[in-house]
């Protein structure tokens, strides 16, 4: 498996070493601007596979790593990701390694939206559902600890 992890890694290198660069919007004439505006909020998300030439199938389930395996490839995946201009943020702090691997993975499946300035930040606003509840704070200011326990009993993960 370590191996398969290293080429893993090198592939998404070898993504890092190819940046996309950073749009220059100031340049273009409103009316082009405006129509690479419309552009991006148009834009369908792009598959882990075409964004970074890997698929989802390809990157090994969570179980399958150690937590210093699943630390290596998920650095490599974030700044292969941020090479192509899609920017992460994982809510909350001291979120396990293997619970941002997992989400990161999902996305692979999912689709990424590749905006300029777009942060994907995992938080859908519904703290009962979220995978990193316990390592953010934000459910605090809306729900007590009971209230909370409750819907997230009744939420289907």
């Amino acid at each position: 498996m370590n191996r398969y992890i290293q080429q893993l890694i090198e592939d998404f290198a070898k993504v890092e070493a190819n940046p996309i660069p950073d749009p220059n919007y100031e340049t273009l004439p409103y009316d082009e601007f405006e129509k690479e505006m419309m552009k991006l909020e148009e834009g369908k998300q792009v598959s882990g596979n075409n964004l970074l030439n890997v698929s989802y199938e390809e990157l090994p389930p969570p179980e399958k790593l150690t937590d210093e395996q699943t630390k290596l490839l998920l650095d490599a995946i974030l700044k292969a990701l941020t090479a192509k201009g899609v920017c992460i943020c994982f809510p909350g702090n001291n979120a396990p390694v293997k619970l941002k691997y997992y989400a990161i993975k999902n996305l692979f499946k999912e689709g990424f939206q590749v905006l300029p300035g777009w942060v994907q930040d995992f938080c859908s606003g519904y703290c009962p559902g979220c995978d990193f509840a316990y390592y953010c704070n934000i459910w605090q200011d809306l729900w007590t600890k009971e209230e909370f326990e409750k819907e997230r009993k009744n939420t289907k993960f």
